[in-house]
């Protein structure tokens, strides 16, 4: 009697962890399609929004055909850039969710995490900094002002936040 209330305990957890290791797996198999589909719309709109905003910018700015070329242009040597460290912050995400899913969280394994990516961070932000140092010099005096306006207005809500 004892030998078969053992046994269908160790059947009952070994189908337990199969269903759940199964679960795991299609979980798995789903996740990167809707995690594609989801950051595809995501882009585009975020694309959309980005054209809308530089549109609203340089009619208020009034830049000329050249400046508007200049950012363009810009805005193309950021993007080609940041792809090649798009994947690496993709994988450097997906660690992060195993952290954040794990069942105790491990302070050690995501400062490792962070200290294997930090020259990808510092890359990233070095660009950043280099292409709006690049812009700021694009704009004439007053045109910098005038930004410099706007950016007070629109943390206030104002201008052209919308």
């Amino acid at each position: 009697m004892h030998i078969k209330s053992s046994l269908n305990i160790y059947t009952s957890v070994f189908l337990s962890l199969f269903l759940f290791a199964f679960h795991q797996q299609v979980k798995a198999e789903e996740q990167p399609t809707q995690l594609s589909q989801h950051s595809q719309q995501e882009g585009k709109e975020r694309q959309h929004h980005m054209k809308r905003t530089f549109k609203k910018m340089a009619k208020y700015l009034a830049l000329s055909p050249d400046q508007r070329l200049k950012f363009k242009a810009l805005f193309q040597q950021e993007k080609q850039a940041l792809k090649i460290h798009k994947s690496n912050l993709r994988h450097y995400k997906e660690q992060v969710e195993v952290l954040i899913d794990a069942a105790i969280f491990d302070e050690q394994a995501s400062r490792e995490l962070h200290e294997e990516y930090q020259e990808s961070f510092t890359e990233i932000a070095l660009f950043k900094i280099k292409n709006k140092h690049a812009m700021h010099q694009i704009l004439t005096k007053e045109q910098r002002e005038k930004f410099a306006r706007y950016q007070g207005e629109k943390r206030r809500g104002g201008l052209l936040a919308r």
